[in-house]
């Protein structure tokens, strides 16, 4: 990862803290984009798999509301993302017995082994990435959260 100062006092829009998120949260993006894309998968498709592999192990039916709930992401945007994740074999999609119209997803071995291998390397970037803020990382994701909470989020 390239360090670089952005220098955000020059024409710096109405709301500073506004801005300042904007850019660290798309050069967060773009950095692990590119950390991703060693696994022929995009963020969504990295998120989505994940998530899987995580409530897989509670052995519990997986399904795609469940996905989008856990996500927070769209049902529609989670359906599309599913379906390439199925067609490069990281996933099943079966009919839910109890439910003909809703998708029970179950992650291959080969999804599995992938997620791994991209947690940890997801895992490492943000290491990276955050360790500037190393000593105040509980502080500053205990904020974050508090805004989604209080945003409705």
């Amino acid at each position: 990862m390239k360090k670089k100062v952005i220098n955000i006092t020059k024409k710096q829009p109405a709301s500073p803290m506004g801005f300042t998120l904007w850019l660290v949260c798309n050069l967060w993006q773009r950095e692990l984009r590119k950390e991703l894309l060693n696994f022929d998968l995009t963020h969504a498709q990295y998120i989505l798999l994940n998530a899987a592999c995580e409530l897989g192990k509670n052995k519990d039916a997986i399904t795609q509301i469940k996905l989008a709930q856990v996500t927070g992401t769209d049902k529609m945007m989670v359906s599309k993302v599913l379906r390439t994740l199925e067609s490069k074999k990281l996933l099943k999609r079966n009919d839910l017995k109890t439910d003909n119209r809703a998708k029970s997803i179950v992650v291959t071995p080969k999804g599995t082994d992938l997620c791994q291998k991209a947690t940890d390397i997801v895992l490492a970037f943000e290491k990276t990435f955050f360790g500037p803020i190393d000593k105040n990382e509980k502080v500053f994701n205990k904020s974050l959260s508090k805004l989604l909470k209080l945003n409705n989020a």
